[in-house]
């Protein structure tokens, strides 16, 4: 198991908890150690990724659903939930 914190603005932490198979902490250890960058910033960039690529999809989805909204990617990202789509 992989804990890793995050700092928000404004000073507020969060702990996370992770649960990696042993072949991708090895690896996550391999590039942290290679690059002297923390095991956490690498998760913390993956989920970011992860969200920003499942928000546009399910922008995506909403707009192809309700082709006469036409609301910018900011505003989507604030008012569209995965409870707004029917998949």
């Amino acid at each position: 198991m992989y804990y890793m914190s995050y700092i928000e603005k404004g000073g507020a932490s969060k702990m996370v908890s992770v649960i990696l198979p042993k072949e991708l902490e090895d690896r996550l250890t391999v590039l942290a150690n290679t690059t002297k960058r923390s095991k956490s910033l690498y998760i913390r960039e993956a989920v970011e990724k992860y969200l920003e690529n499942m928000e546009d999809m399910y922008i995506a989805l909403y707009r192809l659903e309700n082709p006469g909204d036409r609301i910018s990617n900011l505003v989507s990202r604030q008012i569209v939930t995965i409870n707004d789509l029917s998949i």
